[in-house]
């Protein structure tokens, strides 16, 4: 199958990608991160440059779309709402067009963020109400797909892996911090349903290769505090605790709101692919041993995740 990716720079394209072109002819996009992989080919795409878009994807004729490209800074978001309209909405929303006169399949990647976050354990038929400008656009974009592509695929998720850019994500920062006897503060009373990026990318093309559509809430098996999500960190990383420290959930001032506990229910999938959902623990192994592989990997086109420093 001819896939394209967007959005291959951040934290699940790039493990999307990898994994899709094990299989499958895969392409993805990036638009300021050039990156390059084993077997899939990248390109450079302004996703908000619809004739740049319609061009490329016209040339490619892909047979599913993987829209994982998004303005995913919660507060930047906040500050910017037209940008994150321009992104996560219109963007999609032209997207999801060119998917549906292709006749391609399309598959959405949304947030747990859709949800207010006042009781949490979220199944798909529960009702959204994001707080955020950034959960507002994303509920527009999912309202946005299945307008364009009545049997798209809306995979609502709360992602951990690492990065290939040069910033850190929550495992990142909990590592560096550790390692340099750092202190740091984890809310104890904020909780989610994290996957592995890697566990995520495999579930996403099982999805794809059966036909599914509507909405799936694709997480992690257990919900975990953000605090507690550090503790398993320092475990699975052989680190010391004892610099973690919990503190209560608050909204900082100035900052975009966030959900005290947008954990989803992972029911309907589990039923869907007869699976269970992995633990967080499991995710983080594998996150682990996947860096290691990387490490020792003698191909080039693998240095853009070299030297990360978090094995």
């Amino acid at each position: 199958m001819r896939l394209l990716i967007t959005g291959v720079s951040g934290m699940l394209g790039h493990a999307l990608i990898r994994l899709a072109s094990e299989e499958h002819e895969a392409w993805g996009s990036y638009k300021f991160h050039p990156v390059s992989f084993p077997q899939g080919q990248t390109f450079a795409m302004d996703l908000v440059d619809e004739t740049q878009v319609k061009e490329r994807v016209m040339s490619l004729r892909p047979e599913a779309i993987v829209h994982a490209a998004a303005l995913t800074g919660v507060d930047e978001c906040e500050k910017d709402p037209l940008l994150a309209n321009r992104i996560n909405v219109q963007a999609t929303k032209s997207l999801a067009r060119m998917a549906g006169e292709l006749g391609a399949g399309f598959i959405y990647i949304s947030t747990d963020y859709v949800f207010d976050g006042s009781k949490g354990d979220y199944a798909e038929t529960d009702t959204p109400s994001p707080i955020s400008v950034y959960g507002t656009s994303k509920l527009l974009g999912e309202e946005a797909v299945r307008a364009s592509c009545p049997r798209a695929l809306v995979i609502r998720t709360s992602i951990f892996g690492f990065n290939i850019q040069n910033k850190a994500g929550a495992v990142e920062y909990v590592l560096k911090s550790l390692r340099r006897g750092e202190p740091i503060t984890r809310f104890a009373d904020q909780f989610a349903t994290p996957i592995y990026t890697g566990d995520l990318s495999r579930l996403i093309l099982e999805l794809l290769a059966r036909g599914s559509e509507g909405v799936f809430h694709v997480s992690g098996g257990e919900k975990v505090s953000r605090y507690t999500f550090a503790l398993k960190v320092a475990d699975v990383f052989s680190l010391s605790r004892e610099m973690i420290r919990p503190v209560p959930f608050k909204h900082l001032e100035g900052l975009a709101k966030r959900p005290r506990d947008s954990s989803l229910s992972g029911e309907k999938v589990e039923r869907h692919l007869e699976m269970q959902l992995p633990k967080v623990e499991e995710g983080l192994g594998r996150l682990r041993k996947d860096l290691n592989f990387i490490e020792r990997s003698p191909h080039p086109s693998l240095s853009p995740f070299k030297g990360r420093g978090i094995r």
